[in-house]
């Protein structure tokens, strides 16, 4: 799916196979978004999700800077993967706090 710039990954000297990943990270977003904003906190999810989703894209900002056009298999499943296993952890975490297990 190249909607916004058919080669953007050769405008930025990156290597295309971040493109397929980080595309499904970009909808693996918007779907985890939506299910946080709908949750009855004050605002607690929301919030949370928008720091999960801070923290993966510094992540994945510094994973893409350090291997432009030679990712590892590491890489593109933590760019592909990484937001969704980070919200994992911070809701897992957050049910531990409010005292569910």
């Amino acid at each position: 799916m190249r909607l916004i710039c058919p080669n953007w990954h050769k405008k930025l000297k990156i290597a295309p196979a971040y493109d397929q990943q980080i595309w499904f990270s970009i909808k693996q977003q918007v779907v985890l978004s939506i299910l946080a904003a709908l949750v009855l906190d004050m605002g607690e999810t929301a919030g949370a999700m928008a720091v999960v989703m801070t923290g993966y894209w510094i992540g994945t900002s510094i994973i893409v800077m350090r291997r432009p056009l030679s990712p590892s298999k590491g890489d593109l499943l933590f760019v592909r993967w990484g937001c969704s296993l980070l919200a994992a952890g911070f809701v897992a975490g957050d049910l531990v706090r409010r005292g569910f297990f």
